[in-house]
């Protein structure tokens, strides 16, 4: 479901569908039984009329593990998506396999997975799979900031490509406290009674902030000094305004006048993750943007962005993103009306 990102109230959407959509049995001939619909469709229909936008997944020699379950159905060329907003997705039925960032992800029911925003990615199910589906733009879950400190700067990380994706499992000790709010964020929209959207913009936040809490390797003390929260946030501007010419966390620490090993200490105690891997991912999601929204060579990004090596940055990107720069690049400028953006699989409208 697409949102409205430039609305001055909060968007979000809620829909609920089966997993592949409006599949004519009697057109796979060929189906086996026990062969997964989305497979067959992947593999038949689609792949003589748009190549461009179906990617050689090359498990093996990736060293990419596929569960067991799915690899005598994995086609060779999957086609991939991508949305500009945050997608919560829970199965109330059968059974997904999502490909993200080179991982595959066995999905059974009740399995809640996040994916985060212009992270590219693919999934097959098996037939009758039904799937509830959350959007939303997390740049409108800033509302609590003045509250906590640094509360932004986890929000950012939270939702960033430092994190494509965060896995839910029923087993997990933590999943009833998540699957509430997903209840009542889905009974909120359905019931749309008095402050719906309030409330679910708040119930989002408190998702997120539980997020935090469980996945985020944050201090419990994170927001009790305002001296951390002072000296990150210098840190975190300097990042931003020097991204192209840093050249490593001693001369962060140095503009802050601190000790270096005190600082990287610190920068990760307070924000869950290394200095250094904050400035490549950064990095990384400046480059993607510029891939996306420009016209400037790959040279002039990688240099632009603060790589210092074109090897470097192909590597770093192509681990990040599952493509290289001018292919990711070509998936996404090329005839955007067929390669879907808003959140459906459009091999199967």
């Amino acid at each position: 479901m697409p949102l409205n990102m430039d609305a001055d109230s909060f968007s979000f959407g809620v829909s609920t569908d089966y997993m592949p959509k409006n599949m004519n049995i009697d057109e796979l001939v060929t189906l086996k039984s026990d062969i997964l619909e989305s497979a067959k469709v992947a593999t038949t229909l689609f792949t003589e009329s748009n190549p461009d936008f179906f990617i050689n997944n090359n498990l093996g020699t990736a060293g990419i593990v596929v569960p067991s379950f799915w690899k005598r159905v994995l086609p060779k060329r999957l086609r991939f998506h991508m949305h500009d907003y945050c997608q919560i997705t829970c199965l109330s039925s059968g059974r997904c396999l999502y490909l993200i960032n080179n991982h595959c992800l066995d999905i059974q029911a009740g399995d809640i997975l996040i994916i985060n925003r212009n992270i590219m990615h693919s999934w097959l199910a098996i037939k009758d799979t039904r799937n509830t589906f959350i959007t939303f733009n997390p740049d409108q879950l800033q509302t609590v900031s003045l509250m906590y400190p640094n509360y932004i700067e986890l929000l950012h990380i939270l939702y960033s490509h430092q994190r494509p994706y965060t896995l839910i499992r029923t087993e997990d000790p933590f999943y009833a406290q998540f699957k509430q709010i997903f209840l009542q964020i889905c009974e909120e929209a359905t019931e749309k009674r008095s402050f719906y959207q309030a409330v679910i913009q708040n119930q989002l936040i408190l998702f997120s902030l539980m997020l935090m809490r469980t996945f985020l390797n944050v201090s419990h003390n994170f927001n009790q000094g305002k001296h951390y929260s002072s000296v990150i946030q210098k840190a975190l501007e300097y990042i931003s305004e020097n991204l192209s010419t840093i050249v490593g966390v001693d001369e962060i620490a140095d503009h802050l006048y601190m000790n270096s090993s005190y600082f990287s200490h610190l920068f990760k105690k307070t924000l869950g993750v290394s200095c250094t891997k904050y400035i490549s991912f950064e990095r990384l999601s400046k480059a993607a943007e510029k891939l996306r929204n420009t016209d400037e060579s790959i040279v002039d990004i990688c240099l632009d962005c603060g790589f210092n090596s074109i090897s470097s940055f192909y590597r770093q990107f192509t681990k990040l993103h599952s493509f290289p720069p001018a292919k990711y690049r070509k998936l996404l400028r090329k005839d955007t009306s067929t390669l879907d953006r808003t959140g459906s699989n459009s091999i199967y409208k």
